[in-house]
């Protein structure tokens, strides 16, 4: 079916979610740049015009963005000198 197996749909999300997943959408994607596309174009479509990722990041994240029409901004949350999060 379009959203994906079942069986690993309902599986995946009792291992993140626990049992109670009656208001979860769960769909199978291509890989992790093919559900960044996918999800991208539903975020342009329906939600927003721009988009937050971190920096730093895969580069085709931004170019994958960039094409789908979002303006694109970043946001920090590695300090290189501490080597961990870059939060207050």
């Amino acid at each position: 079916p379009i959203e994906g197996d079942p069986l690993f749909i309902q599986k995946t999300q009792e291992l993140i979610f626990g049992e109670n997943t009656a208001r979860i959408f769960t769909a199978q994607t291509i890989g992790g740049t093919g559900a960044l596309h996918l999800g991208g174009h539903f975020l342009h479509n329906f939600v927003s015009q721009k988009v937050y990722i971190p920096n730093p990041t895969w580069d085709n994240h931004r170019r994958l963005f960039s094409q789908l029409g979002f303006q694109v901004e970043t946001y920090p949350y590695y300090n290189p000198q501490t080597k961990g999060l870059d939060m207050d």
